[in-house]
């Protein structure tokens, strides 16, 4: 009896762990085939549609094109009439989000350049409801008689802060700018998934079996902020990068970008202003620091957050918070209240500062 009860028990436990290592490796297979032929390619545009004008919904592959700058990479194309995430997106024949402008400054003009990446961009919502955009249109409601103030959004999605530095070095300085303004979020030590190396589907280093029921269970995106800290990053994140983009990723190369930023400011007397999105605490004291060693004006954006909801007279649950802010629970891009609040946020402090006088 005790002999057939062994008997038993081993062969499901076999049978488990046979069926364990099946899942495994077809979840190893599925991960290899659909990341092979991204890693240090620019995703492929929607086929048999004319990209810069069709009304269907296009993914961001249709919405790019390779830069001629390297450390660029990529820029979105000029003159694009698209939706894209539900909402229409148009590009000027710079190929900037937003109406047509001319390179030359007009008289009595106070330009601000963004640089930045999806949020800075607007990712899900109208390009009037985008904080630089809502930026603009209350600053020249307030404006002097004969003053105007045009914002300019290079942010482009994906972007990280050597990448904004390039776009800044080799396209936005030709727009006379008289402020520049930096936006920093979690990613921004980074590159985006397709210039990431395909997953190995024969390394032992982890479970990708594990790796899906963690997605499913919400636990990932804790774990993998928690595992993107600062401790180890370096190392860890540059082993993941195709190599041409190795030297854009970790804690060094955002340090060198913004020491160019501000040789470039200091040499132009242009300010720069750094708006700190989500950040984990390590990276947002990192950004802290080394843009008062170059005594650039950083703007939290989480305390203009809190005093908004605070200025509700009743309390509000964290979901709420998330639900009014975040597009959806898988889509943490901010809705257009998130974009109202990072425009007061960066409006205050650049009227308070006295950051908006004409040279």
């Amino acid at each position: 009896m005790i002999k057939e009860r062994i008997t038993q028990l081993f062969l499901l436990a076999s049978s488990v762990l046979l069926t364990l290592v099946l899942f495994e490796a077809a979840f190893r297979v599925f991960t290899f085939t659909a990341s092979q032929p991204s890693a240090g390619v620019l995703p492929n545009p929607t086929k048999n549609v004319d990209a810069r004008t069709s009304h269907t919904s296009l993914t961001l592959g249709a919405l790019i094109q390779p830069s001629e700058f390297p450390d660029t990479v990529y820029e979105l194309k000029p003159n694009l009439d698209v939706i894209f995430q539900g909402v229409p997106v148009q590009t000027n024949r710079f190929g900037m989000r937003g109406p047509e402008i001319e390179k030359a400054k007009p008289p009595q003009t106070f330009r601000i350049v963004g640089l930045g990446d999806s949020i800075m961009f607007g990712w899900g919502v109208k390009e009037t409801e985008s904080y630089l955009r809502v930026t603009e249109s209350r600053l020249n409601e307030t404006a002097p008689s004969g003053r105007r103030y045009e914002v300019l959004n290079f942010g482009v999605p994906g972007y990280n802060t050597t990448m904004e530095l390039s776009t800044l070095e080799n396209k936005a300085l030709e727009f006379s700018p008289d402020l520049i303004v930096i936006h920093f979020v979690n990613n921004d030590l980074e590159v985006p998934a397709f210039m990431m190396l395909p997953d190995n589907p024969w390394s032992l280093s982890h479970s990708y079996l594990k790796d899906f029921i963690s997605s499913r269970l919400s636990h990932r995106r804790k774990e993998k902020l928690v595992s993107l800290d600062l401790a180890g990053f370096e190392g860890e994140a540059k082993r993941e990068v195709v190599a041409q983009y190795k030297h854009m990723v970790g804690i060094r190369p955002y340090i060198a970008a913004m020491d160019r930023i501000a040789a470039i400011s200091k040499s132009r007397n242009i300010p720069v202003v750094v708006l700190i999105g989500g950040a984990t605490k390590k990276r947002r004291n990192l950004v802290v620091k080394v843009s008062k060693q170059h005594g650039f004006e950083v703007i939290p954006v989480k305390g203009t957050v809190d005093r908004y909801f605070k200025s509700l007279g009743h309390p509000v649950t964290i979901e709420e918070r998330q639900q009014a802010l975040m597009l959806s629970k898988t889509d943490p891009h901010p809705t257009p209240l998130g974009h109202r609040l990072y425009a007061d946020a960066l409006v205050g402090r650049l009227v308070r500062r006295g950051l908006l006088n004409l040279k």
